[in-house]
């Protein structure tokens, strides 16, 4: 609980820095964002995109254990975290993060070409509706 009270003033006060700031958007990881409850908070400087990172649970238990989380502990997270499938779903897009480093900078690279794909597709759609309705 605590540090998930420290998370949550943390990203408070870089939102507020990059609003202050004059930030047209702003880019923050926080691995505990559901958990710490900052989806209920928002801000003042804009709706978040929420974009979720995922892996195939071996590879990432793998990639954790080389970094010396003994499976003991990976279990005691896993418990205090939300289910892979909750967060991915809560999430606006999902990348994936089963390949190399670079595979995954190069979708994060992309993700503000998709976010004017799924914009001009929902214009078109909202004016399809429109017009039916006037027509």
């Amino acid at each position: 609980e605590m540090i998930h009270q420290l998370i949550t003033h943390e990203v408070r006060q870089f939102w507020a820095a990059a609003e202050a700031r004059g930030e047209e958007a702003a880019i923050t990881e926080i691995p505990l964002y559901f958990e710490s409850g900052q989806w209920k908070y928002g801000s003042n400087f804009c709706a978040p995109l929420i974009v979720g990172v995922r892996c195939e649970e071996g590879e990432r238990r793998r990639r954790r254990a080389t970094r010396g989380m003994s499976v003991g502990l990976q279990e005691i997270l896993d418990t205090r975290h939300w289910p892979a499938e909750r967060k991915l779903a809560a999430c606006d897009m999902v990348i994936d993060n089963s390949g190399c480093p670079e595979k995954l900078r190069e979708q994060a690279r992309q993700i503000p070409e998709r976010l004017r794909e799924e914009r001009e597709q929902e214009e078109q759609e909202l004016t399809a509706r429109l017009t039916a309705l006037w027509t």
